[in-house]
Formats: structure tokens, sequence, C-alpha cells
């Protein structure tokens, strides 16, 4: 914030502080910058980018410009509007599908880091605005094979031609101790 001295009528020197406006886009390029600065991968700052584009769409939608207008409502609001829009392959398309809670997630990570990044640059001066809570994403449920297909497996594996024991021990391994498939494969 930028300080102002004034003189009163009487000669004696008065200061107040002036609104300092520091536009969303600026921000933005300022973080980006840092993120280029400190050797972030292409990918990461362009998943920066595209987060702090839709939300600063999705503000100037709503009449907020500058970095000092923000609340924690604009930061609420937005997340209920992620929610409500279909799933976009790039920045302009939409598919038929709401994005997944996975997703929801992911871009609310990425606005928080920024909003952080603004609030320790004292650009904000309201720390509920960095405060927004992740939303919780679905988990996915895991297909468990049953007994029975485990067993037609087995039994393929061991009337393979080669590799049979190999082969039945991994998928045993699979099967017994819950791995993955990448665990396996690394073994």
């Amino acid at each position: 914030m930028a300080r102002i001295q004034d003189s009163t009528p009487n000669g004696n020197k008065m200061s107040h502080s002036t609104k300092h406006v520091m536009s969303l886009e600026k921000l933005r390029e300022g973080f980006l910058l840092e993120q280029a600065c400190r050797n972030n991968s292409k990918k990461t700052i362009i998943y920066y980018t595209e987060n702090i584009n839709r939300l600063i769409v999705f503000l100037q939608e709503q009449g907020v410009e500058d970095a000092s207008e923000l609340t924690k409502v604009h930061i609420q609001r937005y997340i209920m509007h992620l929610r409500d829009i279909k799933k976009w392959s790039g920045l302009a398309q939409e598919s038929e599908d709401g994005i997944s809670s996975k997703s929801l997630q992911t871009y609310v990570r990425a606005i928080k880091i920024w909003l952080t990044w603004m609030y320790q640059e004292e650009c904000i001066h309201d720390i509920s605005v960095t405060q927004i809570k992740l939303p919780r994403a679905k988990r996915a449920m895991i297909e468990i094979i049953e007994d029975t297909e485990f067993r037609n497996i087995i039994e393929y594996l061991r009337n393979k031609p080669q590799n049979t024991l190999r082969d039945q021990l991994l998928v045993m391994i699979l099967y017994e101790c819950g791995l993955r498939l990448s665990e396996v494969i690394s073994l």
C-alpha cells in the first residue's frame, strides 16, 4: 500500500493509506514468472495458467478486477460454478460430462496456491481467501475379481507353453498381496 503525506490547513503532517490497485492479470503474470524462475516444468506452468485464467474470467464476470476486491465468498462461488459446468477439453470446448470430483479438487488446489502466493506477496490482505477447503474427491471403487475368475486365469497360465511358473507366481502375488499392476511390474 502506498502512503501519502498531506498537510493539514495548520501545516501539521498527516499520513493516510491509499488503495494500491493490483490487477488479477498482473498478479497472474507475476506468479507465473516466479514459477518459471523456480524451474517448474512447462506442464506445471500450463496447469497454473489454465486454472488461473478460468478463475479470472469468472471473477471479471462477477465485476472483480482487482485483487483487493477478492473475498472468500468469490472463491466459494467459483467452486460451486466449477461443480455445475460441463467438462472441457482444452480451454473452450465442453463435453457432455461434468468435471469429476478429483478434477475439481485439482483445479481448486491450483487456485489455492495462487491465492496463497498473492497473500504472501501482500497483494491481498484477507487471509480467509487462502483458507478455502479442498472439495472432497470421490474414491474410485476397485473392482475385485471373483474366485472363479482367478481360477480361470491360473488355469490358463498352467496351460500356456512358456513362462508358466513365472506368470502364475506374478498373478498370485498380485492377487494375494493386493498389489497394483505397476508394483508387480517393478519387481
